[in-house]
């Protein structure tokens, strides 16, 4: 029970950080960062599912070059600068491109797995 409050526990508070950064930009109408937030927000929630999801069905998905440590890594570096010109746009954006990567990379070795 630890691990799954655990994971749960970590998803949430990644969730949460994304989506009020989200309503920020959605409340101060700025279009592209409210893409970059919501894509960044999907891109996250996609990751951890697609593990989660192949684990619950017996496959091992622990590929993958952006995982959970690195987003948080990369947000939090983001919120810290945010004060400089668009470097929490430029963290989303880095995430949003490593999130997608590490989709696919995890699709793909589900996929080869289950061709085996």
């Amino acid at each position: 029970f630890g691990a799954v409050l655990d994971a749960t526990l970590d998803r949430l508070a990644e969730v949460v950080l994304l989506l009020s950064i989200l309503v920020l930009y959605a409340s101060a109408r700025v279009v592209t960062q409210t893409v970059v937030a919501s894509l960044a927000l999907l891109g996250s929630l996609l990751v951890s599912y697609i593990r989660a999801k192949a684990e619950a069905v017996g496959l091992e998905c622990q590929v993958g070059l952006f995982t959970r440590s690195e987003r948080v890594v990369v947000l939090a570096l983001g919120l810290l600068l945010s004060q400089f010109a668009n470097a929490l746009l430029i963290a989303l954006a880095i995430i949003v491109v490593f999130s997608f990567i590490t989709i696919t990379q995890r699709l793909l070795y589900v996929w080869r797995q289950t061709k085996n």
